[in-house]
Formats: C-alpha cells, structure tokens, sequence
C-alpha cells in the first residue's frame, strides 16, 4: 500500500553519553492532513527508529591532549614514523616512536596516568591514533 501523504522528518541532534554511546533523535513533523490513525502510525514509528538509531561509538585511544602533543613532537618527521608504542619497566610507562631507521622514547610517566587508551606493547600507527 502505498501511502500519498507527505511527511517531512527535521530537526536531527545527537546525545552524547558517559559511557561513549550517542543516541540520534529526530523530529518527525507530517502533514495535517493525516487521519488520527496515520497520527499514531508515525508515533509508533517514531519511537521505534529512535531506538533502533541508537549507535556505539568508540572513545577516541588519544585524549585531546595527548594527541596534540604526541602531534606536535612528531611533525618534524611524522613521514617517517613507523609506528608508537606505550611501554613500561620498572621506572614506569613510556611512548617509544619507531621510525623508518631509528626509534626514540618519552619521558617516563607514572603508570596509569597518562595514554590511558593504548595497550601495553601494542603497536599503533598514525591513523590508529588519529595524527
């Protein structure tokens, strides 16, 4: 059945939580043309995608922070960058940046405090990290 009524659908925004998940709301506005019962229908429909909008987002691995600064001490030779990795030993966690030929580590940071979002030992490359 095809339904010849026009419906126009606006006012698009976005929630964002705590726990890193966005909802994405809508306002549905249709003609006053509509029957009572067409009313409903597009309530019902309404809610439903409102529920079935809801998206996970990932949290970003680099706070703002972080990633201006690891961004500001790469420039000078970020096209050779191979890869970073957070690290730690006995001193506490460090970020070592491999590049193509050599590597170079960070100031010691105590553990935990700092580049929260990487693993240990994992290597992460520039678009991982969003440099």
């Amino acid at each position: 059945m095809k339904l010849e009524k026009e419906v126009y659908i606006g006012n698009v925004y976005y929630t964002e939580y705590r726990d890193g998940k966005y909802d994405l709301n809508f306002n549905c506005i249709v003609s006053n043309s509509l029957s009572e019962k067409e009313k409903k229908i597009f309530d019902k429909l309404q809610e439903k995608l409102k529920v079935r909008l809801t998206l996970e987002v990932e949290e970003p691995i680099l706070d703002e922070e972080e990633r201006k600064y690891l961004s500001d001490v790469i420039r000078p030779f970020r096209d050779r960058v191979d890869c970073i990795r957070k690290m730690n030993n006995s001193e506490g966690d460090y970020i070592t940046i491999y590049l193509k030929t050599d590597y170079f580590c960070l100031p010691y940071f105590q553990k935990e405090t700092m580049y929260k979002g990487l693993e240990l030992d994992k290597e992460y490359t520039l678009e991982d990290l969003g440099l």
